[in-house]
């Protein structure tokens, strides 16, 4: 879209007859102006938070299924942070690792939806695997979420 607007204001200023000084500062300006628009267009159509309390209503289990867990990042970030956030919420964890195996997936994700989880959030191991895990969530009636 810059590119578009940008072109079609050089060419217009080439006709136009203004010096290169007008020109250069037109199109400084339409090349900041254009994405400060659309930013506040988007910021101006973005929905309002929900108000009242936010008190967790049910309590339930979670399947929270990575293809590893040997990362720094997850063993001392996203998991801990995930599960404080679910208990915080009511919810119980169930962390998995499939540890890059996708068979070893698969039989985790059948077993957490044979306990009946409320949701599952799944890295996958494999896209391929990832699909029938999805397909066994869904006839199951839980939500899954990559």
């Amino acid at each position: 879209m810059l590119v578009i607007v940008s072109v079609t204001i050089k060419r217009a200023t080439r006709i136009s007859g203004r010096s290169t000084w007008e020109n250069v500062m037109t199109r400084k300006l339409t090349t900041l102006m254009v994405p400060l628009a659309c930013a506040l267009a988007v910021a101006a159509s973005a929905p309002a938070f929900a108000e009242g309390d936010c008190k967790p209503g049910k309590t339930g289990k979670i399947a929270f299924m990575l293809k590893h867990q040997k990362a720094f990042r997850y063993l001392n970030a996203d998991v801990p942070f995930f599960v404080k956030t679910a208990e915080a919420g009511g919810y119980q964890v169930l962390v998995q690792s499939a540890d890059h195996d996708a068979a070893k997936q698969v039989a985790q994700a059948e077993n957490v939806i044979t306990q009946g989880v409320d949701a599952i959030i799944i890295q996958p191991v494999d896209f391929n695997v990832a699909a029938s895990i999805a397909e066994k969530a869904n006839e199951a009636g839980i939500p899954i979420a990559s």
